[in-house]
């Protein structure tokens, strides 16, 4: 008899659980967030550090992360995509700069470009993505670009670092048949 009113008891929590699923809005917004100010030196040598300057603000105040993908022509990245989650702080507006270690990647060669490009969005809770930022290095011999001043609304203090992007592995490209 115990078995027979705990199976009710559960089967009835199980329908009335369902119920209600579809009764509750999502507290994301509807409009994506807006990349408002993004800035990185165009060249640069290979094993330096890439810093990627961003500003951006949601009007729903709901962004989530920001999402990194790296290309080099001749090159295949065993994960080309890297997320980097906001704090809660950051949901409503952010400014900082993205760090991106370029001796992790493939050095330039005959099947390597010598041009990274960079594009970055911000994804906030409900799905909505900011259009895109592109941004190009080209490896040159020395580093440049490391003692110029920076653009407004970065040249305003202490610029804080929102994370490291992270780009796994240097592989050739797969074959084409």
């Amino acid at each position: 008899m115990k078995r027979i009113a705990f199976a009710v008891s559960f089967l009835g929590m199980a329908v009335f659980s369902c119920i209600g699923a579809g009764g509750f809005r999502s507290t994301s917004g509807t409009q994506p967030p807006v990349i408002t100010h993004s800035y990185a030196v165009d060249k640069g040598s290979y094993g330096q550090t890439w810093k990627i300057y961003i500003e951006a603000e949601d009007p729903d105040g709901d962004m989530l992360k920001i999402a990194s993908v790296l290309q080099q022509e001749g090159v295949r990245y065993r994960q080309p995509v890297d997320y980097i989650f906001l704090k809660k702080s950051d949901q409503k507006y952010v400014k900082g700069f993205l760090s991106l270690e370029t001796y992790n990647l493939r050095e330039p060669s005959a099947t390597a470009s010598p041009r990274l490009t960079l594009k970055v969005t911000i994804i906030d809770k409900a799905g909505n993505e900011s259009k895109q930022a592109v941004f190009n290095l080209d490896y040159v011999g020395e580093e440049s670009g490391s003692g110029a001043s920076l653009p407004a609304p970065f040249d305003q203090g202490n610029i804080p670092k929102l994370g490291n992007i992270l780009i796994e592995g240097k592989y050739p490209p797969q074959p084409t048949a």
